[in-house]
């Protein structure tokens, strides 16, 4: 049977996804050449400098990771065809990257930016000759297109090299990008993550492979077009974020682990993603313009979906809500009060908040088991399905005002459970749950308390 308690209210599962912001890391770091007399060269300014005659390229190979932060340091580059570790090359003004033209290999991450937002890299002339590096960062260009780039082949981890991870492209602020020209060679990829880039519109210009580790794109305000994306087909994690995108047209993926579609102002529809069949992770968050989403019921199962905050959506997909994972319900019941726990194949989170024209929450294969659902402050909210569920860790159905019919059927226990102020909803459904904990007012049978004057 349900009892009262009088605990706080918690709060929702979902936090708004976190604004990215972008930096470059400052470190010092001393290369080490073949063929030098000395055991270490520092190519940063005020140092001591090198021995007379001497380079860090005597054969064109610089071992261990290098920083340049003044032309003096970028000429001392001059010649140099490899660098077996990290490149970091901090911007300043009037930089000429001219020294590098040699330059082929970078076997661990480059890092090209500005450590101040007020300066900007003039230019990537200079970079024509570079073919491999393990991982590359542009930030704060002001170039109109990535030509100087046109013999990069791979950004791919380099088994030769420092780092266990690699393969990812990252453009910060490049504001001037309308497009990714000049990539047009680069066929060795793993990761895209654009941040800021206020005015790049599409992806063409370059070419991905069948699969890709992440795409991400946050704060890129005018991004519209993904149809540079149609090659794909296996993902890991695909973000987008405050961007201008109307639809996905263009993805073709069958398989993705996690979705997140966030404060994307103009998304009106995102179709594409029907092409999917496996996907564990979705949200969809603050996308004003969304009015449906389609049918995913050929994932085979999905483990976390939040649905909050999309002030147009009327619809919730076919959906199955289920996952491999197996994980304990009503473990911190059993612990203290005597309710039973059991080992379970379920999803994690459920999660539907906020979103005004919502009518319904039906349509959902549910497992028998799972962690979390929360559903709350949908204002035109009738109905909620939860058939198919038995077992639950916490269920939270909070501030539905229109909220009258819930469908439970085989739900037997829920560990921690939230009904409040849902002055509709009787609840007669839930007399034969078993729960240790709950929260239960402000509904049609179990009104608010009031507190005498």
């Amino acid at each position: 049977m349900i009892h009262q308690t009088g605990h706080h209210v918690r709060s929702s599962f979902f936090t708004q996804a976190a604004r990215q912001t972008a930096s470059l890391g400052i470190y010092l770091a001393i290369a080490t050449p073949i063929g030098c007399t000395r055991a270490e060269v520092s190519l940063g300014a005020g140092e001591a400098g090198l021995e007379a005659g001497g380079g860090p390229c005597g054969d064109g190979v610089v071992v261990g990771d290098v920083t340049a932060a003044d032309q003096e340091a970028i000429e001392a580059l001059r010649g140099c065809r490899e660098v077996t570790g990290d490149l970091t090359v901090f911007g300043f003004p009037e930089m000429d990257l001219t020294p590098l033209s040699e330059l082929r290999i970078v076997r661990g991450s480059m890092s090209l930016g500005s450590t101040s937002p007020e300066t900007f890299i003039p230019s990537l002339e200079g970079l024509e000759s570079l073919e491999q590096v393990n991982s590359l960062t542009l930030s704060h260009l002001l170039v109109e297109d990535l030509s100087a780039l046109a013999s990069l082949r791979r950004v791919a981890l380099d088994p030769l090299g420092p780092s266990i991870l690699g393969g990812s492209l990252t453009l910060v602020d490049c504001d001037r990008l309308r497009d990714l020209r000049g990539l047009e060679g680069l066929t060795d990829l793993s990761g895209l993550s654009l941040r800021g880039n206020a005015n790049l519109q599409s992806l063409a210009g370059l070419r991905v492979p069948r699969t890709l580790r992440s795409v991400s794109a946050v704060g890129t305000g005018a991004l519209k077009d993904l149809s540079a994306l149609a090659p794909l087909r296996t993902l890991d994690s695909l973000s987008l974020q405050h961007t201008s995108l109307e639809n996905l047209d263009g993805l073709q993926l069958d398989s993705i682990d996690r979705v997140s579609l966030v404060d994307n102002e103009q998304l009106q529809q995102v179709d594409s993603l029907s092409s999917l069949r496996a996907l564990r992770s979705l949200t969809i968050a603050n996308n004003d313009d969304l009015q449906a989403l389609p049918n995913l019921s050929e994932i085979g199962g999905a483990s976390e979906v939040v649905i909050v905050g999309n002030a147009e959506l009327r619809a919730m997909p076919a959906l199955p809500l289920r996952s491999t994972t197996s994980f304990t319900v009503g473990a911190r019941a059993a612990a203290t009060e005597g309710v039973s726990s059991n080992e379970s194949l379920g999803f994690e989170l459920f999660e539907v908040g906020e979103n005004p024209k919502l009518e319904s929450v039906a349509n959902i294969d549910f497992a028998e088991a799972g962690s979390h659902v929360a559903i709350y402050g949908n204002a035109s909210l009738t109905r909620i399905d939860l058939w198919g569920l038995s077992h639950l860790s916490s269920l939270q159905l909070v501030a539905n005002p229109a909220l009258s019919d819930v469908w439970l059927l085989h739900l037997e226990q829920v560990a921690e459970l939230e009904i409040r102020d849902n002055p509709l909803l009787s609840l007669a459904e839930f007399s034969a749950v078993q729960t240790f904990d709950s929260q239960i007012s402000g509904n049609l049978d179990s009104p608010a308390r009031t507190t005498e004057p």
